[in-house]
C-alpha cells in the first residue's frame, strides 16, 4: 500500500498540500503588507517604529540620544503637540476632521492670559477651558445640525478664531506674570518629568 503513494508524500498528508501552506502564507503576508500601507494595521506600524529608535539608538550609542536629559527634552519639546494630538485621533476615528484645533489653543491662552490679569488663576484656566469648549460645541452643532461637513465648518471656525485672535490682542504679545500660573503650566513637574 505504502508504495501507491507519489514519492516524498507521507501517510494521510493530500498531495500539494506543501504548496498550498506555502501559499496561504504568502497570501497572509500579502494581506499584512496592504493592511499596513493602507494604516489599518498599528501594531505592525508601531513594530516599525520600535525597530527604527532601535537602530538609531544602536547606531548612536556612543552619544546621548537614548539618555535621559534628551528623552526628557523631547517630551518637553512634543508636549503641546500630543496635547493637541490625542483629541485629534478621536475625531479622525470617527470619520470626521477638526482644522480649527490650531486656533483653538492659541485663543484659549489669549483669553486665559488676558483674565489672569485682573483675576485669579482659576477664573483665567476656566475661561480658557470655556473658549475651548463653546468652540467645539459649534463646531460640533453646526456639522451636525446643519449637516454640512466638518472640514467646511472647522475650516471656517479657524478663519473666524485668527480674527479673533488679532482683534483681542491688537496683534501683540500678552505677558503672563503670575508665578503660580507660570509654575503649573509653564514649569511644573508630575515627579522627575517636568
Amino acid at each position: 500500500m505504502q508504495a501507491d503513494r507519489p514519492a516524498g508524500q507521507e501517510s494521510g498528508t493530500p498531495a500539494g498540500a506543501g504548496s498550498l501552506s506555502s501559499d496561504r502564507w504568502r497570501q497572509g503576508a500579502r494581506d499584512i503588507a496592504a493592511r499596513a500601507y493602507r494604516g489599518e494595521n498599528s501594531g505592525l506600524l508601531l513594530l516599525v517604529m520600535i525597530a527604527t529608535v532601535v537602530i538609531f539608538g544602536i547606531l548612536l550609542r556612543d552619544t546621548t540620544f537614548l539618555g535621559s536629559s534628551n528623552l526628557l527634552s523631547i517630551v518637553e519639546t512634543t508636549t503641546a503637540v500630543t496635547v493637541m494630538a490625542v483629541p485629534t485621533v478621536f475625531v479622525i476615528c470617527s470619520g470626521e476632521i477638526d482644522l480649527s484645533f490650531a486656533t483653538v489653543v492659541p485663543v484659549s491662552a489669549y483669553v486665559s492670559a488676558l483674565l489672569l490679569q485682573h483675576n485669579n488663576i482659576v477664573i483665567a484656566i476656566l475661561g480658557g477651558l470655556a473658549v475651548g469648549a463653546l468652540v467645539g460645541l459649534i463646531n460640533g452643532a453646526v456639522t451636525v445640525w446643519f449637516k454640512i461637513p466638518s472640514f467646511v465648518v472647522t475650516l471656517g471656525m479657524l478663519g473666524i478664531l485668527q480674527g479673533y485672535s488679532e482683534a483681542i490682542t491688537n496683534s501683540s504679545t500678552i505677558t503672563v506674570t503670575n508665578s503660580a500660573f507660570l509654575k503649573i503650566f509653564g514649569q511644573g513637574h508630575v515627579g522627575p518629568i517636568p
